[in-house]
């Protein structure tokens, strides 16, 4: 391999990773920069998913000049550089033996040939290779939305004690429904203290709903993906295809809790890693994605949907081999592409 100067290598990846597309919260681009990355000739590039510290070994060890990790190994901001912090001993090992870490993530999510739309793209492939794929818009809280909490009361009592009842109308529009039920409104700003006070008052209180916050579209472009597959296949294709597509003996599936007939699917929101921000802002079939809390499962189901978690990184790892031939073609053959023999989620089903 003859190997392509730093700069030229950073200027091709952010060319075909375009890093606006990645959310605001990330950390993504160039993390690890030692003084001659733009002179160094880059002769060989590591792919990782996750960039713990035996991946890094095998990388000084297999020879890599450049490292790409697609989870961004430095994430929070800190003031010192030591050894007590894995994340700053692996950005120090790095810089000792001059490896550049270049981190892609939520931006490869995003971009057109990217992660989300490897999964997308394979599982048309499971519906007979028809359908389309659309982004999921992403949707923020709007600021001056009211939330209402209804609070049921314990057979007990028929209204809140006098210093709740104090705490809670200061904090919030308070009303008297009937003698076993309440209804407190609040702005956003007011909401968690106003949560925290009836939490606090559980043993008076049995049970309490938090209406749907209204949301509002944001300006970002989605990560995720909705499938919308031209006809309808079954639930038992799908789950072979996801086994298959991300090398996986096992997966974790949620059924509609209405079993009296046998649903099929042809809507399928999507995102890898951890999508429930995005998937639940489609209505859908089957939410696919690496990992959900076990509430936002359980009311997916009774809301008549399958759920398929494969936990995190299961859901990305697959595509390495994949950004490892489109790198290939974009450096022209000149970089040769090592993938991690290494790297695993650090979760195993036993």
């Amino acid at each position: 391999m003859s190997g392509i100067a730093g700069k030229e290598v950073l200027d091709k990846l952010n060319r075909l990773v375009p890093l606006n597309l990645a959310e605001k919260w990330d950390n993504v681009g160039l993390l690890v920069e030692p003084s001659n990355t733009n002179s160094l000739k880059i002769e060989k590039i590591f792919l990782t998913n996750d960039l713990t510290e035996p991946v890094l070994q095998e990388a000084i060890d297999g020879k890599a000049n450049f490292i790409i990790s697609y989870h961004p190994p430095l994430f929070n901001q800190f003031k010192t550089v030591n050894q007590k912090s894995i994340p700053q001993r692996i950005a120090i090992k790095a810089i000792e033996n001059k490896i550049p870490v270049y981190s892609p993530h939520s931006a490869l999510d995003s971009c057109t040939g990217g992660l989300n739309d490897w999964i997308a793209q394979a599982l048309i492939q499971m519906g007979n290779g028809k359908g389309h794929v659309r982004s999921i818009t992403p949707f923020m809280e709007n600021p001056t939305t009211s939330h209402k909490i209804t609070c049921y009361l314990n057979d007990s009592h028929s209204s809140l004690p006098t210093d709740a009842f104090s705490q809670l109308k200061l904090n919030s529009t308070f009303q008297y429904v009937d003698n076993k039920r309440i209804e407190l409104s609040c702005n956003q700003t007011q909401l968690p203290v106003l949560l925290s006070l009836v939490q606090s008052l559980n043993k008076e209180i049995y049970h309490y709903d938090i209406s749907v916050s209204e949301k509002i579209p944001s300006m970002a472009k989605g990560g995720g993906k909705l499938v919308t597959l031209e006809n309808e296949v079954d639930i038992d294709t799908i789950i072979s295809g996801v086994k298959k597509l991300f090398k996986l003996e096992h997966i974790r599936l949620g059924r509609p809790l209405d079993t009296t007939t046998t649903k099929k699917v042809k809507t399928i929101s999507l995102c890898a890693g951890s999508g429930g921000s995005l998937i639940f802002n489609e209505k859908a079939d089957l939410y696919l994605t690496g990992e959900l809390t076990h509430h936002v499962i359980l009311d997916a189901c009774a809301k008549g949907s399958y759920v398929i978690v494969c936990d995190h990184s299961n859901s990305e790892r697959g595509y390495l081999d994949v950004f490892k031939t489109n790198l290939e073609k974009l450096f022209d053959n000149k970089i040769e592409i090592l993938i991690s023999k290494l790297d695993k989620d650090p979760l195993e089903i036993i």
